[in-house]
């Protein structure tokens, strides 16, 4: 049973910390890093309700145009606007259209938000295109709403320095454990050449 408290424990370490990690990249710099093609994204506007939510985390995969088609919520980069710069999810109201040129094929791409009627068209190229919207997270969309507040951060270290601390002592521990043990042997091993030295 001990053992398994210590795997679990070391298991749960391990998860916690990449967690951590990785959200406390993406909250320094910025942006969302990429893991094996997929990157996880916070939502932050209305413009896809009641599909895909404010504050949801959604996991976009890395996705060639051409596999691409109508009806596809996609995220790409907008380079026009008070939004340039910024990644933007939407989704696609036609499917991708190729283009050769100069021996290159390049896709030309449209997309809109859904909520309302009047939601303007964006037209992108696939060198925008970031990717597929694949799915969402409820566990992360509850995890980013806590660390994105004031208090977040001190949420996800805690656990993290208890942790530490946790495996700290018991290294601490063992360590003096084996001194003591040693100790006793050197302490042995003495009495036995004493023992022989009377003899």
């Amino acid at each position: 049973m001990k053992k398994v408290l210590n795997v679990l424990s070391t298991v749960l370490f391990i998860v916690i910390a990449l967690i951590t990690v990785f959200l406390l990249i993406q909250r320094i710099s910025g942006s969302s890093p990429e893991l094996f093609g997929y990157r996880f994204l916070r939502v932050a506007t209305d413009s896809m309700e009641p599909e895909i939510m404010t504050g949801d985390v959604i996991l976009v995969k890395k996705t060639p145009a051409s596999e691409l088609k109508e009806g596809d919520n996609v995220t790409y980069v907008s380079e026009s606007g008070e939004l340039a710069g910024e990644m933007i999810t939407h989704k696609l109201i036609s499917d991708p259209v190729a283009a050769e040129n100069g021996g290159m094929t390049t896709w030309a791409l449209q997309a809109h938000g859904i909520n309302g009627d009047d939601a303007p068209v964006e037209y992108f190229s696939d060198s925008q295109l970031v990717g597929k919207v694949v799915g969402k997270s409820v566990v992360l969309t509850w995890i980013f709403s806590l660390f994105v507040k004031e208090y977040g951060l001190a949420i996800f270290l805690a656990p993290l320095i208890i942790m530490i601390g946790v495996e700290t002592y018991r290294i601490i521990k063992t360590v003096k454990e084996s001194k003591t043990h040693d100790d006793e042997d050197d302490v042995g091993r003495e009495e036995e050449k004493n023992d022989i030295e009377d003899a």
